[in-house]
């Protein structure tokens, strides 16, 4: 495990050179010799394809049957308006608002952001009606024109939280109703990613890598934030991975007995997540991140179970519960949150 110890040894600090709502930039150091090159393309395609945010996906105009349609008394016609509402930036509160159940529901019961305006003018995002849970980052942006008098604009706009991109092919297959036009969607709050390496010698570890990350973000996310979350999806992917049996370093003899006894001792039930009856949400949630029995909802440890995606401390709690009910338990003996 020597070979090992070389790559943790480093004792590794990182350094906030700047912080806003929209821009951040950190440096990270001291990192094994070639690393930060490594760590800096992992971090930036993350950044730019995995980070959430909300967008809306849909919207209804009343009296327009499709996109292509004219809106009598408005300068712009649909297309342009949707044209518009792609660059409205959202920020979400997902303690208020929960998307994920939303999902379950027919989209006539979600609530939507909605444009109410008779008067000629401009018609920019602040005159946007908002549900609770939702902001309006850039409430300056024009949306259209009424030119008009007596002209009556109502237009519903659906979002939801999601990442990456989605077509509008992939937005309608979420409706069930033609009276909703999809729209593409491009989720992702991070607008550009730079990263820099250089070499630095030290007394203590000779010569190092030093990383700098720089991150500029739509608002809807701050961009120091959308650092560490990056950072925490890629612990978690790699906790994952080295729970693996895969031989990457030489294993004393004395640690494989130890994990064979352990796999010896421990008597999971592979039986469906369904027999633990759990809430709906909490099923669908688990089912949608690859658990599918009990034996591998029971590999994660607490910690590693609360980094799932809107998996909350309701959720865990009512998870753990149905465990002990069935007489099993989570990887680690001791749950990392009160019952309380």
């Amino acid at each position: 495990m020597q070979a090992f110890n070389r790559f943790t040894n480093f004792e590794i600090e990182s350094e906030v050179l700047d912080s806003s709502q929209t821009s951040a930039t950190v440096v990270f150091y001291p990192l094994e010799r070639g690393f930060g090159n490594t760590i800096g393309n992992t971090l930036r395609r993350l950044l730019l394809s995995s980070i959430p945010s909300a967008a809306v996906f849909a919207i209804r105009v009343a009296g327009l049957p499709h996109e292509f349609s004219p809106i009598k008394g408005v300068a712009e016609d649909v297309t342009q308006l949707i044209v518009a509402i792609k660059k409205l930036v959202l920020k979400v509160d997902e303690k208020v608002i929960d998307f994920e159940h939303l999902k379950e529901l027919p989209i006539e019961k979600w609530p939507c952001l909605k444009i109410r305006k008779s008067k000629v003018g401009i018609v920019q995002a602040k005159d946007i009606e908002c549900f609770a849970g939702i902001e309006i980052v850039n409430p300056e942006l024009k949306l259209c024109e009424i030119t008009v008098e007596g002209t009556s604009l109502e237009v519903d706009l659906y979002c939801m939280v999601d990442r990456g991109y989605r077509s509008s092919i992939e937005n309608r297959e979420l409706l069930n109703t033609l009276s909703l036009i999809p729209i593409d969607t491009l989720f992702s709050p991070v607008l550009l990613v730079d990263w820099k390496v250089s070499e630095e010698k030290t007394t203590k570890y000779g010569i190092s890598d030093r990383l700098k990350l720089s991150v500029s973000t739509n608002g809807s996310i701050k961009a120091l934030d959308a650092i560490w979350y990056a950072a925490k999806i890629l612990v978690s992917i790699f906790n994952k991975i080295s729970q693996n049996d895969v031989p990457l370093f030489k294993v004393d003899s004395s640690d494989r007995e130890l994990r064979k006894e352990k796999e010896e001792s421990s008597s999971i039930s592979s039986s469906p997540i369904e027999d633990l009856e759990l809430s709906q949400r909490t099923y669908n949630i688990l089912k949608n991140s690859g658990i599918n029995t009990v034996s591998e909802l029971v590999a994660y440890s607490f910690d590693e179970l609360s980094e799932f995606r809107n998996l909350g401390k309701k959720a865990l709690l009512e998870i753990q519960d149905k465990l002990k009910e069935a007489g099993y338990k989570f990887r680690e003996s001791e749950s990392l949150l009160s019952s309380s």
